[in-house]
């Protein structure tokens, strides 16, 4: 996918989801060849309906704006370990260097997820709406168990589900 999106002057690879899923940004102008190209590498390529070009060179501007203003906090450790999006690693000291630098660069969670069990997650909770984040997580590794919670009953099927383990 990178090599493919390297042909366009336009095209990036900005979220790599689980194995087999990418997902790209670009401009609208350079897309519909993506798309082609796609298929003819024997890919799928799904139009998704989003607000910007989030991940992305195209949200350069918005990094910098976010980079300057962490620059007025603290920023304390974690108590618990929490991972990049930009590396698919556990932050190291450089909290808002990373923070803002996910911001316009591709989210690695494919590379989070499969960090995270190898130090020994073996169970995910996705909170929110829907269940994405667990379908990608299953497709990542089929031997974890996932669980989503967006509502009181997802809360209590989660809970109990947790606790039989």
């Amino acid at each position: 996918m990178e090599r493919l999106c390297g042909h366009y002057e336009h095209i990036y690879p900005v979220n790599y989801n689980c194995p087999g899923q990418i997902a790209v940004a670009g401009r609208k102008d350079e897309l519909a060849c993506f798309s082609q190209d796609v298929k003819t590498a024997s890919g799928r390529a799904i139009p998704l309906r989003v607000q910007g070009g989030f991940h992305s060179p195209f949200m350069a501007e918005a990094a910098k704006a976010f980079g300057a203003e962490l620059k007025k906090y603290e920023l304390r450790a974690p108590k618990i370990t929490l991972y990049s999006d930009y590396t698919g690693l556990p932050y190291g000291e450089n909290y808002a260097e990373l923070l803002s630098k996910q911001i316009c660069n591709p989210v690695r969670w494919q590379s989070v997820v499969e960090h995270s069990i190898g130090s020994g997650a073996d169970t995910f909770v996705e909170l929110g709406p829907g269940n994405v984040l667990c379908g990608l997580i299953q497709k990542t590794d089929p031997g974890v168990r996932t669980f989503h919670v967006e509502d009181c009953a997802s809360l209590k099927e989660a809970t109990e589900g947790i606790q039989a383990c």
